[in-house]
């Protein structure tokens, strides 16, 4: 898949079905989890999803991603918020680390890619099957 149609590929899906989907995605012993509180989602407009290993403080080895909600409103509760995943809009929450030629680099895109397109995939594979 080349870059263009890798970065033109965005999709909304509820935090229900991203913790549904994540709970069993994992990419080279990287894990997938929800990092904040959805119900906070509302007032900061977004949902922080980490990535690598949940219980590891090392920045090498995990990364966190902010996802935007899409829309608000009374009665939505913290598992039907919508949220828009796109590379446009998604955000790093930390800056990640990475040796390069025995030098650390910080923001290595590798940490995004890595993160999105296995997530992409599975969510357009459930969206082609109907899962």
């Amino acid at each position: 898949m080349g870059t263009d149609e890798f970065r033109s590929v965005g999709l909304v899906i509820s935090v229900g079905k991203l913790r549904s989907v994540i709970r069993c995605l994992g990419v080279n012993g990287r894990r997938y989890w929800i990092a904040s509180d959805p119900a906070d989602a509302l007032e900061t407009g977004a949902i922080t999803v980490g990535f690598g290993g949940r219980e590891c403080t090392d920045p090498l080895n995990r990364a966190f991603f902010r996802i935007p909600i899409v829309g608000e409103g009374a009665g939505v509760t913290p598992d039907s918020i919508i949220l828009l995943l796109d590379p446009a809009v998604i955000t790093s929450e930390d800056r990640g680390y990475h040796l390069d030629k025995k030098r650390f680099i910080a923001e290595c895109p590798v940490d995004f890619d890595e993160f999105y397109s296995p997530l992409k995939n599975e969510l357009l594979r459930i969206l082609h099957t109907g899962e």
